[in-house]
């Protein structure tokens, strides 16, 4: 998370905004900064942009939604906010975008009209959030015991090395690679990265893997909308080829590979990469999750509960528990994901999902 003086000045909009964007039904993610990768004399990844407030959500077809928010606390400049933000909507392929400022002009709610844009001023949105939240004012101050939990998790991390590329990951390389190449790279990572130097008793530890099966679940759940949409007919093969993105990509991987076999001789054969160890239980997540899709929708929304009102305990954010909230169906499907993710032999992982998800 951003941690300059501007980021902070623009702190309460972006507060208000997460929570107008949970009261939607979005998962979200406050100052999302968003890289490329590139290659000129090395391999850098450069900071594009910033995305202010992010919210994603599933329909029951497992289609994503994605907002985005711009939010300043200055009151000049929204036009060059609302190209900023039309960027950005156009990176994350988002669907509705939000410029949240200490004041809008009128010709610049004009132009955020004719291109998709809802403007609210400071007022505003917290007029929209007390139409939207009961008791909106100890749910905005959920919104920041929140922040700063997380943001203390964050801090607490990032000096620890065995620990540094996970965070990095997380913070920067999901929202720039496909699904379901996340999909891959995070149980790469939790395996040899997380897990080896997981403690299950450290409650930073924890809230970072539960982090990791949020944005896993995401994952999963982008590889079920491209296995429904594609040929669910033939969910087991399908969850093969989407899984490595597609017909085109699939084959092109198959090629590399039987080149190198080709090229190796027998006695230096490596393992096909396109049939790792955890499919077998990536295709019966995937089917569990097909076969109840409201519910698996909505996992991402418990996942994120989980992670701050059990593992960050900031019980002011909700108004219930999980078992109150979710369906029983829609908590086993979170751990799932989550198994899937953690599972090894090591008595850490174990450890962890004996404690997920059980508050």
């Amino acid at each position: 998370m951003t941690s300059s003086d501007k980021a902070n000045k623009d702190l309460d909009l972006k507060l208000i905004t997460s929570r107008i964007f949970r009261s939607f039904g979005y998962a979200t993610w406050p100052e999302v900064d968003y890289f490329v990768r590139s290659y000129g004399t090395r391999y850098a990844r450069p900071e594009v942009t910033d995305l202010d407030v992010v919210g994603l959500a599933f329909e029951g077809d497992f289609t994503m939604r994605t907002v985005v928010a711009e939010c300043k606390s200055t009151e000049h400049g929204a036009a060059e906010d609302i190209l900023k933000l039309l960027g950005a909507l156009t990176l994350l392929q988002g669907s509705r975008g939000y410029l949240v400022k200490q004041h809008i002009a009128d010709n610049s709610r004009e132009l955020a009209n004719q291109r998709g844009v809802s403007c609210f001023d400071h007022d505003e949105a917290l007029h929209l959030l007390n139409s939207l939240e009961p008791d909106a004012k100890t749910k905005l101050e959920g919104e920041r015991q929140g922040y700063n939990a997380w943001t203390a998790v964050i801090n607490s991390l990032r000096n620890n090395q065995s620990l540094t590329y996970a965070l990095r990951y997380i913070r920067r390389d999901f929202w720039t690679y496909n699904a379901w190449e996340n999909l891959h790279n995070l149980l790469y990572l939790s395996e040899s990265v997380l897990l080896p130097h997981l403690n299950p008793q450290n409650e930073n530890h924890r809230a970072l893997m539960l982090e990791f099966c949020r944005l896993f679940n995401i994952s999963v759940l982008k590889l079920c909308n491209s296995v429904l949409t594609s040929r669910l007919g033939q969910m087991e093969r399908e969850i093969e080829v989407q899984a490595f993105g597609g017909p085109k990509s699939r084959r092109d991987r198959e090629r590399l590979y039987d080149e190198i076999a080709r090229a190796l001789p027998k006695s230096n054969q490596i393992p096909n990469p396109l049939n790792p160890r955890y499919m077998p239980q990536l295709k019966e997540v995937v089917a569990y999750y097909l076969m109840s899709p409201l519910a698996a929708s909505k996992a991402p929304l418990a996942l994120q509960q989980a992670l701050f009102q059990n593992y960050l305990g900031v019980n002011s954010m909700y108004y219930g528990m999980l078992s109150t909230e979710f369906s029983e169906v829609t908590i086993k499907l979170a751990k799932d994901s989550s198994e899937l993710l953690v599972v090894n032999e090591s008595e850490e992982g174990k450890e962890f999902l004996s404690q997920l998800l059980t508050a």
